[in-house]
């Protein structure tokens, strides 16, 4: 049986090639992690999240944090960003190392996802698809295609 967010208390590590997350609160109300990240460390592609808020909160180093579809900020330490639900977002570690909290409200099963995603060294399309289809609430989308039409076309990959 997989193991699920609530099979982990504060403090559980989760360690990745460039980025080691570390929970450190998963309620009804947020998920928040403190992240030890490399340069080169990124939230993927852009993309953005329908139902949640992320706000990151850097207290060492440097993120570049990519919002919209053109613009960008950096965030150093001391600083945080908020970014909305819909809003197309990414980040990548701009210092050689970074520390800083992701906060996702509320947190949905989001952290269930990331472990299923985890999972996968590199996850094949098929495997995005089966994700979206598990958990279309915390599923990230693409930031010009609408979402229904994302679901349909990750449903036919099933």
């Amino acid at each position: 049986m997989a193991l699920t967010a609530s099979d982990y208390a504060p403090g559980s590590v989760f360690p990745g090639e460039l980025m080691t997350s570390t929970l450190r609160e998963l309620s009804d109300a947020i998920l928040r992690l403190d992240v030890e990240a490399r340069r080169g460390a990124g939230g993927g592609p852009l993309h953005r999240h329908l139902h949640q808020r992320e706000r990151f909160v850097v207290h060492a180093g440097t993120l570049r944090v990519r919002t919209g579809l053109r613009g960008s900020r950096l965030v150093t330490a001391g600083e945080d960003i908020v970014v909305p639900p819909g809003r197309p977002h990414t980040f990548s570690v701009e210092s050689e190392h970074a520390r800083f909290t992701a906060e996702f409200t509320p947190p949905l099963q989001v952290a269930d996802y990331f472990l299923e995603l985890s999972a996968h060294e590199r996850p094949a399309l098929r495997d995005i698809a089966r994700l979206a289809a598990r958990y279309p609430r915390e599923h990230f989308y693409l930031p010009v295609l609408p979402p229904r039409f994302q679901r349909g076309v990750l449903r036919l990959l099933t």
